[in-house]
């Protein structure tokens, strides 16, 4: 059995139950510091880059784990 879950943090104290929007994780993450004008506010990317490399992380983790149960045994 292959098992996975996707969590917006990991520690107690950054609010593990709490739900996560993209905007949330960009600021918290500090990507909306380094986006938009120079000199000017923080910025959301033109994306939503959290919601959408998290997931693709968890694909890549969920394909490898069934990539490895099924491959063939080596001597």
């Amino acid at each position: 059995m292959i098992y996975a879950a996707v969590s917006a943090s990991a520690t107690p104290a950054r609010g593990v139950n709490k739900p996560a929007y993209d905007m949330i994780v960009q600021a918290l993450g500090g990507l909306m510091s380094v986006t938009g004008q120079p000199g000017g506010p923080p910025m959301k990317a033109g994306t939503s880059v959290g919601d959408i490399t998290g997931g693709l992380f968890t694909l890549t983790g969920i394909a490898s784990a069934l990539y490895h149960v099924r491959r063939p045994a080596t001597a």
